[in-house]
């Protein structure tokens, strides 16, 4: 729950400068214990909050490790 909280949070807080800087998606990488559907399912309120307040189109993405999350792709 905190987890989700601060999420919601950092996602708010970003919502200007992400309008400002003229991005086109917002990408948020899960990791956890669950396989990779569950992840994602257990995880779209956060994906549809996050759309709203930032206003862009946002995916979420269930990589292998931490590297995977901290990796830019195209």
């Amino acid at each position: 729950m905190k987890t989700l909280i601060a999420a919601l949070f950092a996602s708010t807080a970003l919502a200007g400068a992400v309008q400002a800087q003229g991005i086109t998606e917002f990408r948020i990488g899960i990791l956890g214990g669950e396989n990779a559907q569950d992840r994602l399912t257990s995880n779209e309120c956060l994906r549809a909050y996050a759309e709203e307040a930032l206003g862009v189109p946002v995916k979420l993405f269930t990589p292998a490790d931490h590297d995977g999350v901290i990796q830019v792709t195209a």
